[in-house]
């Protein structure tokens, strides 16, 4: 697909690509302003100021392609793409000029440019974004046939991401669904083990119901110089996760009391909403912060006979909801008393009893919200598609203008010292690199730094290349490398060796014991572009290694790593470097 491109690059604009300012090959046309009272039931999207619909109407005025932008609000400068009729209000269109501009392409360019747009807001009250806002914008504007091709492909990405996104929701659904099924089987104890009833107790006689701080509208303040004061809207209602996308901070002038911090194994609770289903909700606290809660929310605290853990997924139940629905159902308002929660009735277990449960679900509980466990496969995946894109980011035969350059040119390359196995230890302070992949034991002395560049000089894993992420002994088999970091990143360095390992352990000799010249290793050749390059390049393959490397990071992280993957062929195909002739660039 990539190399599509380049080849009618290189056929349709031997002497570069042109660039324009948005606004000589754009019209911008504002909405017309609606409110929700005067539209009128339809299924015409209604696009105002954030990222979704805010509500429906039964007329367009926009049809066919549409890119709109939203003029107001939060979302401000929000591009999004309509292939069906809407209705604009308080946001305005991109209208290309179709003679330069692609509609699909424009939008792709624009998305690339989101966060430039976003930060395009002005306003003290509410912000806004304006059509002439995005005027001086350079777009690059190849011939048609190019930008369809680059729609085409980006499209593609399009694609495979909202099957990514749709095939993980389905699968974190099956899996919440089966952390709820064992999650009720296990917390009903009418009859256990046909044993007999469980006894039942009211919850207060051991908890501590704490209520949230009452402050009033004037002690907010935007600077995180205050106190973080967490709402309902901060424990996320599918899986009770603590959400701090958009937190409070109020003064430090209003009075907190020490028990009205959170402490660990603290329960958070919402005890007052618009919504019903909104009361009740729960989320577990880890650890003692400075943060504090609202006035409609409260925390409960467990004595030594209630482990906080299985009262956590207690009040995750469908019996706790249920119970709150029948008794709050009664009452005017969705409130949620102490003297409501004090009392519901739990089982008596011992705490043993509760740790084992605790345990069990637990390990469902991830399940449902951590695609990664039970998908090892998904690692060996990550890794073929990180070294996909280290070989792709690192050819550059087609990209125009990079020299290579020999090792010894770029760094300083010598061996270490030799330690004796008998000096070794297992449990010294630094591990001691030899020639082979990994430490041959432990010192408690380093006599290289962290952050440094290693290549085994002989045996079996000679050529293998290593980055010491911590401060080690580089012993008398380990060439130790150290870049001219004013011409090239030493992290940029080590991924471009990375990438030639093969070559350079395929370059190894010797009958009995193999090992690698310095001579080989100084005459290997390095590409140079400029060291910004290097530095984007470093970026995008530390965010693949991270992937590849830490599998906690879950499956869903894979939607976001496919979202860069996009992003990164987006930029990449809207990036038009000088192939062959100076830019013609148009102000």
């Amino acid at each position: 697909m990539m190399n599509q491109v380049e080849k009618l690059i290189s056929e349709l604009c031997p002497d570069g690509i042109e660039y324009r300012n948005l606004g000589d090959v754009c019209s911008f046309k504002r909405g017309t302003m609606i409110t929700r009272q005067n539209a009128r039931n339809g299924n015409v999207p209604v696009v105002s100021g954030g990222q979704k619909p805010s509500y429906y109407h039964d007329t367009s005025n926009r049809n066919g392609e549409t890119i709109s932008v939203s003029g107001s609000g939060a979302y401000a400068g929000f591009v999004k793409y309509w292939d069906i009729p809407v209705f604009l209000s308080d946001s305005f269109s991109v209208d290309a000029n179709d003679k330069i501009l692609n509609t699909k392409y424009l939008y792709y360019f624009l998305k690339s440019k989101q966060k430039e747009i976003h930060n395009k807001k002005k306003g003290s009250g509410v912000p806004h974004v304006y059509g002439k806002d995005l005027n001086n914008l350079q777009i690059p504007t190849p011939p048609l046939k190019i930008q369809e091709e680059i729609a085409k492909i980006l499209d593609k990405f399009t694609e495979l991401e909202a099957e990514l996104e749709a095939e993980l929701e389905a699968e974190l659904e099956a899996r919440k669904k089966q952390y709820e099924y064992y999650r009720n089987a296990l917390l009903t104890f009418d009859n256990k083990n046909g044993g007999g009833q469980i006894e039942l107790e009211p919850l207060g006689q051991f908890i501590t119901y704490v209520r949230g701080v009452t402050y009033r509208k004037s002690d907010e303040i935007d600077s995180e110089n205050g106190t973080m004061i967490l709402r309902s809207n901060n424990i996320d209602y599918s899986s009770n996760y603590l959400n701090l996308e958009k937190v409070k901070y109020i003064s430090k002038s209003v009075t907190i009391r020490n028990d009205q911090r959170l402490k660990s194994n603290d329960i958070l609770i919402s005890t007052a909403s618009g919504s019903i289903k909104h009361v009740g909700k729960v989320a577990y606290i880890k650890e003692n912060s400075d943060r504090s809660f609202g006035a409609f929310m409260a925390v409960l605290r467990t004595n030594e006979m209630l482990h906080s853990r299985f009262l956590f997924h207690v009040l995750s139940s469908s019996k706790f909801l249920k119970y709150l629905s029948d008794t709050i159902a009664s009452s005017t308002i969705n409130n949620l008393s102490s003297s409501i929660v004090n009392q519901f009735k739990i089982p008596i277990l011992s705490v043993s009893e509760q740790k084992h449960i605790v345990h069990i679900l637990d390990e469902f509980y991830t399940l449902a919200n951590d695609l990664s466990i039970g998908i090892p496969a998904e690692q060996k995946a990550r890794k073929k598609q990180y070294e996909y894109y280290r070989n792709e980011l690192l050819t550059f035969k087609i990209r125009g203008g990079v020299i290579y350059i020999d090792l010894k040119h770029l760094s300083d390359i010598n061996t270490g010292k030799q330690l004796n196995r008998s000096v070794l230890t297992m449990n010294g302070k630094y591990p001691v690199l030899n020639g082979g992949i990994n430490p041959s034991g432990w010192y408690n002395q380093y006599n290289t730094e962290a952050n440094t560049i290693t290549i085994s000089q002989g045996g079996a894993s000679a050529g293998h290349v290593n980055y010491m992420q911590e401060n080690f002994w580089a012993n008398a088999h380990c060439y130790v490398v150290k870049p001219n970091k004013n011409f090239i990143s030493n992290r940029f360095l080590y991924y471009v060796l990375k990438n030639g390992q093969r070559e350079l352990m395929n370059s190894k000799k010797g009958a009995g014991i193999p090992s690698l010249s310095k001579d080989t290793v100084e005459k290997f050749k390095i590409p140079v572009p400029p060291i910004s390059q290097q530095n984007q390049i470093v970026s995008i393959l530390d965010q693949f290694d991270k992937l590849t490397t830490n599998i906690s990071i879950g499956l869903p992280a894979e939607q976001k790593a496919r979202r860069k993957q996009n992003e990164y062929y987006r930029n990449e195909l809207l990036t038009f470097k000088n192939r062959g002739g100076q830019l013609n660039i148009k102000n």
